[in-house]
């Protein structure tokens, strides 16, 4: 292979040596310990790969001679950046017409350049330096080497067969695809479908074949197919306030109505009192199935998970969900022979759910694979929608929970237990990543079982506590669609459809620190336990919220080096302030091992000129003067005792390696936004001023400043007195 692993070997061999292990210990009927995989570590010079990390020093740049041999012959290449993709190197190399296919760490582009002069690219000092992009980083060498669970997997294995992934570069169409697959001697393709514009594929061949995928032309990726399996091992009260037999947010009227969650797991059942509908067939007029996309069965553990998150038999009984007015869209985890994983999500959001919960995974990897890829591709593109998905029960954190945009919950106990875990894999990810994100209550929960009739049994594991998430995911959207925000009670004029980076940053806004855990936050509960009293808020609290959302690839995104600023007021220190950004990452580009592609930083001022950055934590609590967190996609500070006065809350764009960054921002805490900052560049001065009196001349819709539906001179005055005191 070219170019040189910076491993003391090749970056499967870590994974062989592991499952050998595992299999050996199988066959004992002990119990296969957890191996931990070395951590990627992104860094100058190297270029992160699912085959090896690769020494780029030690790869020769091409000459233009070579560079347009490859782009005669439809070859691809991979260009090294001599730093991030700023606007003015985008600029350059868009000019020049670069086709970028993908971003791999760190500042490299797997790239078409057949519309491109060599030497004015080799001339245009937006590029350090052209390498060639050779096969063998293309196939992954684990493939073969999975001890599978699944009758129809052991059954593929037994024949010699294995079930691959396989990912094209933009421009191979579907159909192209499956003849270039099924060119290979013994190949049949199963299914294929699309993941974001390139073509995707499942091939079942035998495990002797693999070695050709590698001269398939426009071959991106190909990888072992993810075999899905179950994730079994007062939970209301619990996730709301934490006081038992306390319902605040049902109190408030918020109890799932007109939601919609996405659920993908086993067979729910479809006669049970918790979903059933007399007389009213399954779909849109549906008290609680808007769509069941698979034949109608029964499943224990699909039955149990559809119940917590939506179930609703009319009664207050153990078989209510979270969300318990909230309706369903349903389908099962795909099988070998199909390919649709991403489909099933963009489906179920065309069926109107925008929450989705997963308790379900492959427990066979903990590398970012196609599975994660998919669900980030999914996320970017589509991010009014929100994810949830259990982590695995084993002790590490498995797949696809690694994937950066979802909520990765693991479980804690139930009433008494609910400050200490109860199952869930630890993290970090193989790149160093936080998950998982959140906890709830998974053991010994109580919730739908059997075909027909209303019976309800305990169940425990991670399973349980993922739909309880979705369903505080459902309340909170409903929280923001019904429009209580600003005011803390409803009032539909002000409701609006929340993206997920916003749905998500609530969430996460609402966890509290485990007492049971070392820890805060930790590999091991994250962000804490959700508590939606804890960022849901209404009004003649104490407490109060200020968010701020952008979507992705907005003319209002971010890119690299721009900067989005507001100022809160923390009128006083008797609230923590707990201040929170998620945002939905591009996806990675198949094979990096390093997921994070774009990189965007939290930071605040305090009054006195304090700075603080998201995730820098001492003791649990946020501590001055540190560093940006340029991994994670979620960033938090929290303070207990805030400094009282004006902050500046800021959003910067470190290194937006594709398309514009969008973000979710929540503030929780005895804050108040700085109304009187006109035009929302985080600084209150006199072109606020100015801007207000011009708008205010042209009777423009935001010139109603106390917002009761008429422009008048009270407007005026209450803007004078808000900049007056400052805020």
């Amino acid at each position: 292979m070219e170019g040189s692993l910076s491993r003391s070997d090749d970056g499967g061999f870590w994974l062989r040596a592991a499952v050998a292990a595992c299999g050996l210990a199988l066959a004992a009927g002990s119990v296969c310990a957890d191996v931990v995989r070395p951590r990627v570590l992104a860094r100058e010079g190297v270029l992160n790969l699912r085959v090896g990390d690769i020494d780029l020093n030690a790869l020769p740049p091409l000459s233009a001679q070579a560079i347009d041999a490859a782009s005669a012959a439809g070859t691809e290449v991979l260009l090294v950046l001599p730093g991030s993709l700023d606007e003015a190197r985008r600029q350059v190399l868009d000019a020049l017409g670069v086709r970028r296919m993908g971003y791999l760490p760190t500042n490299c582009f797997v790239a078409d350049v057949s519309k491109v002069r060599a030497a004015d690219l080799l001339a245009s000092g937006a590029v350090a330096k052209v390498v060639a992009y050779p096969r063998e980083w293309k196939v992954d060498p684990a493939i073969g080497t999975v001890n599978f669970q699944t009758p129809d997997r052991l059954q593929l294995a037994k024949t010699g067969h294995v079930a691959v992934r396989v990912v094209m570069f933009p421009g191979v169409s579907a159909e192209e695809t499956q003849a270039r697959l099924n060119a290979i001697p013994g190949a049949s393709v199963t299914g294929g479908e699309a993941i974001g514009d390139a073509a995707s594929a499942v091939v079942v061949m035998p495990l002797t074949k693999v070695g050709q995928l590698r001269d398939v032309q426009g071959l991106r990726w190909a990888e072992e197919l993810s075999e899905f399996t179950p994730r079994d091992f007062g939970q209301r009260w619990i996730v709301q306030s934490n006081v038992q037999n306390s319902y605040p947010i049902y109190v408030r009227g918020l109890t799932g109505a007109g939601q919609i969650v996405g659920v993908i797991d086993g067979w729910m059942a479809a006669d049970h009192c918790a979903f059933s509908d007399p007389g009213n067939p399954i779909g849109p007029n549906h008290r609680k199935i808007v769509a069941y996309n698979t034949s109608i069965n029964y499943d224990l553990h699909g039955t149990h998970v559809a119940g917590i998150v939506a179930g609703d038999p009319g009664t207050e009984s153990a078989a209510r969900g979270v969300a318990y007015a909230a309706r369903l869209a349903f389908n099962i985890w795909p099988s070998t022979t199909q390919a649709s994983f991403l489909s099933r999500f963009s489906l179920h959001e065309s069926q109107g759910a925008r929450i989705h919960t997963n308790s379900y995974g492959n427990d066979a990897t903990i590398e970012y694979d196609y599975a994660s890829c998919a669900l980030d591709t999914f996320l970017w593109g589509s991010d009014n929608n929100m994810i949830v998905w259990s982590t695995s029960n084993s002790t590490t954190l498995r797949n696809p929970e690694n994937a950066k945009n979802v909520l990765s919950t693991g479980a804690t106990g139930n009433n008494p237990s609910q400050a200490w875990v109860c199952s869930g894999g630890t993290g970090p990810t193989v790149d160093g990543r936080r998950k998982p994100d959140l906890m709830a209550p998974g053991c010994a929960v109580y919730s739908a079982v059997n075909a027909s009739g209303c019976l309800v049994a305990a169940l425990s594991g991670t399973s349980m506590a993922a739909p309880a998430m979705a369903g505080v995911g459902a309340l909170v959207r409903q929280y923001f669609s019904s429009g209580y925000y600003p005011s803390g009670t409803q009032s539909p004029g002000d409701g609006f459809d929340p993206s997920g980076p916003l749905v998500k940053a609530m969430l996460i806004a609402g966890g509290e620190n485990m007492t049971g855990v070392d820890g805060y936050p930790s590999e091991r509960e994250g962000w804490g336990r959700i508590r939606a009293e804890g960022c849901l808020v209404f009004a003649e609290e104490p407490q109060s919220l200020v968010v701020k959302e952008v979507r992705n690839n907005s003319t209002s995104a971010l890119v690299t080096g721009s900067e989005q600023s507001m100022v809160v007021r923390v009128v006083a220190n008797d609230q923590p302030l707990r201040v929170v950004l998620s945002y939905f990452d591009a996806p990675a580009t198949l094979p990096a091992t390093f997921a994070p592609v774009n990189d965007i930083d939290l930071i605040l001022v305090s009054p006195s000129g304090q700075r603080y950055y998201g995730n820098f934590f001492a003791n649990g609590i946020s501590a001055p003067n540190g560093t940006p967190d340029g991994l994670n996609s979620t960033e938090v500070v929290h303070l207990p005792q805030p400094e009282r006065g004006l902050w500046t809350v800021s959003i910067r764009g470190a290194a937006v390696n594709e398309g514009r960054q969008g973000f979710g921002l929540v503030a929780v805490g005895h804050v108040a936004r700085c109304i009187a900052d006109v035009n929302n560049d985080g600084v209150l001065d006199f072109f606020d001023y100015l801007d207000f009196v011009s708008i205010f001349a042209n009777m423009e819709p935001n010139a109603d400043f106390n917002h009761d539906g008429e422009i008048d001179i009270f407007d005026y005055l209450d803007f004078v007195n808000a900049f007056a005191m400052g805020c």
